[in-house]
């Protein structure tokens, strides 16, 4: 009965371990250094960061940057009531998504990073949403990282009017933050995956 239950821990830490590795993962300290990291998510460092040394133990500055930015929100600092949104870093037709969790029990931080195609977005598709055209296109806009100031130049519209489509984009998603339009935008279009390595059941 002991060797089967070692055999199956042995199982689940295999498989933890494979999902790791093929997605990417980094433990922080403290202090958001890089205790550890796979060799999948080296080379994604190394492929999207110009910046990366593997044997400084820093994290690029961008990334040291948003990690940074997303501890304060899990600490309350920045009084931020909005959620944590995944870094998304361009390089040709791919993307690279990085998630931040934390293991509370060890005192540590972990980065999930994985790559993916980069979705193309259309007004058009954002319509799926229950969006009018013109709210499609200014929550395209949106996504694409624009203010309200240049998407009305953009649209040719007042930033008032502008305004007036967020607060109807925010009443339809069900959300009141630019960054959760953009969140509630892919878990609709079925963009945004959320079983990130699940751990292994306790049962």
């Amino acid at each position: 009965m002991q060797a089967c239950r070692t055999a199956q821990g042995f199982m689940k830490s295999q498989q933890l371990q494979n999902c790791l590795n093929t997605t990417g993962s980094i433990i922080l300290n403290q202090e958001g250094h890089i205790h550890s990291l796979t060799q999948k998510a080296e080379q994604l460092l190394k492929q999207y960061f110009h910046d990366f040394e593997h044997f400084s133990h820093s994290l690029p500055d961008r990334l040291k940057q948003w990690v940074r930015y997303q501890r304060s929100i899990l600490s309350g600092q920045t009084g931020a009531l909005e959620p944590l949104v995944p870094l998304k870093v361009e390089k040709g037709n791919t993307l690279l998504n990085i998630r931040l969790a934390t293991n509370p029990a060890q005192d540590q931080y972990v980065l999930l990073l994985s790559e993916q195609k980069r979705p193309r977005f259309t007004p058009q598709l954002l319509e799926t949403l229950g969006l009018t055209p013109r709210e499609a296109e200014v929550l395209f806009w949106i996504m694409e990282g624009k203010t309200n100031a240049e998407i009305a130049s953009l649209l040719h519209l007042s930033i008032s009017t502008v305004r007036k489509h967020l607060e109807h984009i925010y009443l339809k998603l069900e959300v009141q933050t630019r960054a959760a339009a953009v969140v509630a935008a892919f878990k609709g279009l079925g963009l945004l995956s959320l079983d990130w390595c699940a751990a292994p059941s306790k049962e």
